[in-house]
């Protein structure tokens, strides 16, 4: 009698569980514009490019940066930007070698983007310097051969190095 008992209880508790996980409520992906309430067709999405090793990630533009999403959303990685105008993005370029970590700040001289495409914006090179890449979405890696790239380039801004201390 008390082993029954026992297993309703049980099966309560994992019912209750179960549901629970069941009905929780999954992340919804939304689009961060920094175009404000214009129409779609006047933006254009830029994909900031990078992994653990290295990459490019955007701090700000015109001195915005990216709120926070609201409760029980994400921001998808392309971000709306107006189009035919030039943008400044404030940078940051980060990589990591030799077991630390480093990062440069700076600000990528964007041309005027066209309505409706999708570009991704990478970087390649080190802590002596490389450059800024901005592709159309198709590219899915940065390839060269003898120095040049193998892919089609929207544009490319130089990252000299550092200066001397």
């Amino acid at each position: 009698m008390k082993n029954k008992k026992n297993l309703r209880i049980v099966l309560v508790l994992a019912a209750f569980f179960i549901l629970g996980c069941v009905t929780e409520k999954k992340p919804v992906p939304a689009r961060y514009s920094f175009a404000g309430k214009e129409d779609d067709t006047r933006t254009a999405s830029i994909n900031f490019i990078g992994d653990k090793r290295v990459g490019i990630r955007l701090v700000d533009y015109d001195g915005r940066v990216i709120p926070s999403p609201s409760a029980g959303t994400f921001w998808e990685p392309g971000i709306l930007f107006p189009v035919d105008k030039p943008l400044d993005l404030r940078v940051y370029i980060f990589w990591d070698e030799d077991q630390y970590g480093e990062r440069r700040r700076g600000i990528f001289k964007c041309p005027p983007l066209e309505a409706g495409r999708e570009y991704k914006l990478w970087y390649n090179g080190d802590l002596k310097g490389g450059s800024i890449f901005l592709t159309y979405s198709n590219v899915s890696e940065l390839k060269f051969a003898s120095g040049k790239p193998q892919f089609e380039v929207v544009h490319e801004q130089v990252i000299p190095p550092p200066p001397k201390k």
